[in-house]
């Protein structure tokens, strides 16, 4: 089932989406993406799982869309917090003797 496309919502939600991305492509520098790996436990799921899959590769086409990098974290739960952490830039560390004053 798909939205009719002269529906007033259908224009609301093509508005608000553009909006979004938008706000995106000004404010982010990249995007990470964590895709679709692990089956939901809820009973009953919150959601199904063929519109995650549908909702990930929607996602995943606006994203590209911007232009702006796309990075993938994949794997087991560990494995994506490596790499999570290895995007993360160390912070700048202040020297106490050339910093004071």
């Amino acid at each position: 089932m798909t939205a009719d496309p002269d529906s007033p919502y259908r224009s609301v939600l093509d508005h608000l989406g553009r909006e979004f991305v938008q706000r995106a492509v000004t404010s982010y520098d990249a995007f990470v993406h964590l895709p679709v790996e692990f089956p939901l436990h809820d009973d009953p799921p919150p959601i199904s799982e063929h519109f995650r899959t549908l909702s990930d590769r929607l996602l995943l086409t606006t994203l590209h869309a911007t232009g702006i990098p796309v990075l993938t974290a994949t794997g087991p739960l560990e494995s994506r917090l490596h790499t999570l952490l290895t995007l993360i830039p160390e912070p700048a560390t202040r020297d106490p003797v050339t910093d004071a004053g």
